[in-house]
């Protein structure tokens, strides 16, 4: 593997991560629930959440996460802005496929900002 390969896979270990621990907190759930939704144990979760042990994590673990979240497995490897951006607009899409007139405070700000963030992106 060369340095520019191993560097990828760094990166993409590190997003992984941060997009784990985006949805945990996104979601509200303890160290505990995401453990379980991930089906790997507390204390594997904690390591890796405070980044004392890279994450291995198989393709089922993955699986899990994008099942439990309804993201395509791919958004997780993303950096931290473009995943951001991406759920943003699963969002928009999701709500404009509604056709949901009146959205509720919350999501009308999340659509608001997802209006906003895409009309400033090519």
């Amino acid at each position: 593997m060369n340095e520019s390969s191993h560097q990828q896979c760094v990166n993409e270990s590190a997003n992984l991560l941060r997009n784990l621990n985006h949805l945990r907190r996104q979601h509200n759930l303890t160290h505990k629930q995401m453990a379980q939704t991930l089906g790997i144990s507390i204390t594997t979760w904690r390591k890796i959440e405070q980044g004392m042990m890279p994450p291995r994590l198989s393709s089922l673990v993955v699986y899990r996460a994008t099942d439990a979240f309804g993201i395509p497995s791919f958004y997780l490897f993303l950096d931290s802005h473009e995943f951001e951006r991406m759920q943003a607009k699963q969002i928009l899409l999701r709500e404009l496929s509604r056709g949901e007139k009146s959205l509720q405070d919350g999501a009308a700000v999340i659509l608001e900002d997802a209006v906003m963030q895409f009309s400033k992106t090519p």
